[in-house]
């Protein structure tokens, strides 16, 4: 028998997250010691009537079919057992029976994972923030961890990717459910890139509604799998400072970035920090609360090479316009490329800068041609933008300025 089978029917038995199954595996050791006792021996866990039925039942053919469409949709199992199974949600109250996955798992005891949460009515200072700390926790060898929402969580997903780092997306829907439809490309993107969809509830109908103990669940395993979260921006009833809650109840540590007085719109944030939240004024403040433990996975000098890029002022960018055609009586006038100064450039730069001669390039491409990894490839870019011969294009396309 496929021992994942008892791990999925006790947790279809008893509810994702359910506070029971607790003491139920203190008590029985192993879900196959409780799928044999078939009832018995459950009186002291004061279960309902209908959770005492499903752990008398001991058919395992809906489990049978749930992991059977599992293979079918190219979804992955883990369970308590597996040894990717984050170390860390281990310990905390609920601990998921069965986590779902897409993508590529990362070994999350070899890279660290810190979440980043806030709001999703996100300001231009609130992307900004976000791109810094998350894309500099990427660069620094951190996994970055966010439950895959509109603004904050997006933007922090889309910089971590942008940097060449991994992210690990936790649904608070099953896979068959496309939620939030407008991040459907950064799901693909995450995919694509090397890093993983997570969520606590089996291949389902793509039309249940989500409630509000969907995201609870949702949230206490983006912290309960993270050694920490940074919150970037968040309103004083924002969903994210749930997260923070989460975090504090399960021994996590909680960052906060303080907000934009004069707007107003952090007043989530600044609360987190007067109640004891660590103050960070950049990634490498929270890399180094971990480095000492992780001494070869992360680098704080590294992550601090974002905060050039991050503080420029949000641009909306569009494409642009086509050439128009000048006066037969006047020729154009040229528009020649900005050549940078080579002697302040590194080497890394001066090979990026070569590379860009032949037009814009995607990230990947940039690094492919270069011989570099995506972060070095993202650190020679910033050379390039401080001296104004690079510049970034719609659809992560990189050119000379």
């Amino acid at each position: 028998m496929d021992a994942r089978l008892v791990w999925i029917w006790m947790q279809t038995a008893l509810g994702p997250g359910s506070p029971r199954s607790d003491a139920l595996l203190r008590a029985f050791g192993h879900p196959s010691a409780l799928w044999e006792a078939r009832g018995k021996g459950l009186e002291p866990f004061r279960l309902g009537k209908a959770e005492r039925e499903r752990l008398a039942d001991p058919s395992l053919e809906p489990a049978e079919a749930v992991l059977k469409r599992t293979k079918e949709l190219g979804i992955w199992l883990l369970t308590p057992e597996d040894a990717l199974y984050p170390s860390l949600l281990r310990g905390i109250p609920g601990l998921p029976l069965v986590l779902y996955g897409m993508g590529t798992m990362p070994d999350l005891e070899l890279m660290p994972p810190i979440a980043v949460a806030g709001t999703r009515s996100i300001s231009d200072y609130g992307r900004q923030a976000t791109a810094m700390i998350a894309g500099g926790l990427a660069l620094g060898g951190a996994a970055v961890v966010a439950g895959g929402a509109l603004g904050v969580e997006a933007c922090a997903h889309e910089a971590a990717l942008d940097a060449g780092g991994v992210t690990v997306s936790v649904q608070a829907a099953g896979f068959c459910m496309e939620y939030p439809e407008k991040n459907r490309e950064l799901r693909k993107r995450i995919l694509a890139s090397g890093g993983a969809l997570l969520c606590e509830y089996p291949p389902e109908d793509p039309g249940r509604r989500l409630v509000h103990d969907d995201f609870a669940m949702c949230n206490r395993i983006i912290s309960g799998l993270s050694l920490g979260v940074c919150v970037t921006e968040a309103g004083e009833k924002s969903g994210s400072l749930m997260i923070a809650r989460s975090a504090r109840e399960q021994g996590r540590d909680v960052f906060a970035v303080a907000g934009n007085i004069l707007t107003g719109r952090s007043a989530g944030t600044d609360e987190l920090i007067q109640q004891g939240a660590r103050l960070v004024r950049g990634p490498e403040e929270i890399l180094e609360e971990y480095s000492g433990r992780f001494p070869y996975a992360l680098d704080p000098e590294a992550a601090s090479g974002i905060r050039e890029k991050a503080a420029r002022p949000v641009k909306r960018e569009t494409l642009p316009p086509p050439p128009q055609k000048a006066p037969a009586e006047k020729a154009a006038p040229e528009n020649p490329v900005h050549a940078p100064d080579f002697s302040r450039l590194s080497g890394e730069a001066r090979r990026v800068w070569e590379a860009l001669e032949e037009g814009p390039l995607l990230m990947d491409s940039l690094a492919e041609r270069c011989g570099m990894t995506a972060p070095a490839v993202l650190t020679a870019l910033t050379e390039l933008e401080m001296e104004q011969a690079a510049k970034r294009l719609p659809g992560q396309f990189y050119a000379r300025a």
